[in-house]
């Protein structure tokens, strides 16, 4: 079996990372997965969790955060995540 590539981009808020990362993805043919993107779809999770007020809640919104990826180019399911349109 083949190992996964994998190409890491690090720096600063707003250096460029993820039009970087797409360009290079693209030249060399891989996917690319937006771990930024990820990561503030955990946090919002969390967030949204601590409107019930601690911060064991707000961890166990993270902890619970349900996060899917979607090949680029496809649509999202309409609301309630069942697929029929």
């Amino acid at each position: 079996m083949t190992q996964p590539r994998v190409i890491a981009i690090d720096g600063p808020a707003g250096s460029g990372k993820t039009t970087t990362a797409q360009a290079v993805a693209r030249a060399l043919g891989f996917a690319h997965l937006d771990s930024g993107a990820l990561y503030r779809a955990v946090t919002l999770a969390g967030l949204d969790a601590r409107a019930l007020g601690s911060v064991e809640a707000t961890l166990a919104g993270a902890r619970a955060a349900r996060v899917g990826v979607i090949p680029a180019g496809n649509d999202l399911p309409p609301q309630g995540g069942g697929g029929e349109r």
